[in-house]
């Protein structure tokens, strides 16, 4: 579905977090890849009819291919949890390190231009920049020289009770699409 769904007063808002994962591919990428292309198909024009309930619009199928494949899922998803008459929101939050170059406005620009041409729905994305803080090497440090999974699991948890500086966060900045 998404990685945080909120539902309230008439809203479904998929939040997407992102931080170090590279960039998914296209849908015109994603439906070439697989056994079942005809199956891709079919759950494509599903998650379309989803959007189009929401948008009382067709989607755009000139640039339908180029919308990263990620973003299409989460608008779906966004669409399927919105009540009759609500407000579907897609927003991407993204923990950016410095010397970031992952472009999520222009692929939410792209997204909400092709997938809602009517403007019904609502993208946004909000950066939150990100630096390692004082005791992230050692944490990093002990979870690689760990022995076992629950091991890694257990130092983990300690760093985070024990409230350790793993990460810094700057201000968040919201940029909403259109």
């Amino acid at each position: 579905m998404t990685d945080v769904m909120v539902l309230a007063d008439g809203q479904a808002i998929a939040i997407e977090a992102k931080h170090t994962e590279p960039k998914y591919d296209t849908i015109g990428a994603w439906l070439k890849k697989g056994r079942d292309r005809e199956n891709r198909a079919k759950v494509l024009n599903h998650w379309r009819h989803l959007i189009e309930a929401v948008t009382d619009t067709r989607v755009d199928q000139t640039n339908f291919g180029s919308v990263v494949y990620q973003t299409l899922h989460r608008t779906a998803s966004a669409c399927a949890a919105t009540p009759q008459g609500g407000v579907a929101h897609v927003m991407y939050l993204a923990f950016v390190e410095p010397g970031s170059n992952i472009d999520y406005a222009k692929d939410l620009w792209l997204a909400a231009t092709v997938l809602d041409p009517g403007q019904r729905m609502e993208f946004t994305l909000v950066t939150v920049s990100t630096s390692k803080g004082d005791h992230f090497n050692n944490v990093a440090e002990l979870m690689n020289a760990a022995a076992s999974d629950e091991d890694r699991v257990e130092i983990l948890a300690d760093a985070l009770v024990s409230r350790r500086d793993l990460y810094r966060f700057g201000e968040p900045k919201r940029f909403p699409i259109r």
